[in-house]
């Protein structure tokens, strides 16, 4: 799982387009044969996406 940290206003009002999509775009989450998830500490949410193709797909706990 992709864990994206909190960008404060100030630092946001300072990134050019690059860095806002790199810092806010969830991208490429449907990936044939895989689970992708993104959490993200702005919202405290986790997003994913999940592409079955040649059978089941196992969810696993993140690692402590």
């Amino acid at each position: 799982m992709e864990i994206r940290e909190c960008s404060s206003p100030a630092e946001v009002k300072t990134m050019n387009t690059k860095q806002l999509r790199d810092a806010f775009l969830v991208d490429g989450l449907m990936q044939a044969g895989k689970i992708k998830m993104v959490y993200t500490h702005h919202d405290r949410v986790i997003v994913g996406g999940a592409v079955p193709v040649d059978g089941d797909l196992k969810l696993q706990g993140a690692a402590a």
